[in-house]
């Protein structure tokens, strides 16, 4: 029985990459993953990109919290000209609401 739930996990994940055209690249980067207690965790900033990434027009309440200079570091792994127009649209919204 477990090796069905595996099986079906690893195929939801598989369809859900494809889905959103999330490549190996992304998908099995470590930069920006901190492993706790044997689980490995996306840091806020790592968090974040992935979601600019995966939903359009995604709304944020709050990005005060992110730290800008591990997002500009980190950016580099979408390798996307649509991602960097949306990602410099969020960081405009983060300069006008911190002045």
């Amino acid at each position: 029985m477990e090796k069905n739930i595996v099986e079906e996990i690893r195929k939801f994940v598989e369809d859900e990459c494809q889905r959103h055209h999330l490549g190996n690249e992304i998908l099995f980067n470590h930069r920006g993953i901190e492993r706790i207690n044997q689980v490995e965790v996306a840091t806020k900033e790592r968090a974040f990109l992935d979601a600019v990434f995966l939903y359009r027009d995604y709304h944020f309440d709050n990005l005060r919290p992110l730290d800008w200079k591990k997002i500009e570091e980190l950016k580099v792994i979408y390798q996307s000209k649509i991602f960097n127009r949306r990602l410099n649209d969020y960081y405009q919204i983060y300069k006008t609401e911190n002045v």
